[in-house]
């Protein structure tokens, strides 16, 4: 399977990872999930990464090939 088949395929369950990964982001920065520092940042680094990945997916999915 290629990339942009993957990407197509996965794309919309990246965006619902990020959004969590968000989340959890927000928590542990209000106070209300007591995390490592280090853990905060891995949080907002994993959401930032999935979304893009999301977001590509999206993308993938509604491209027009008008070659095919």
């Amino acid at each position: 399977m290629n990339r942009r088949k993957w990407l197509a395929r996965f794309g919309a369950s990246f965006v619902i990872i990020g959004v969590v990964l968000m989340y959890e982001t927000y928590q542990a920065l209000s106070g209300r999930l007591v995390v490592a520092p280090w853990q905060t940042v891995m949080y907002a680094a994993g959401s930032a990464c999935a979304l893009a990945l999301g977001m590509l997916g999206v993308r993938e999915r509604h491209r027009r090939d008008d070659g095919e």
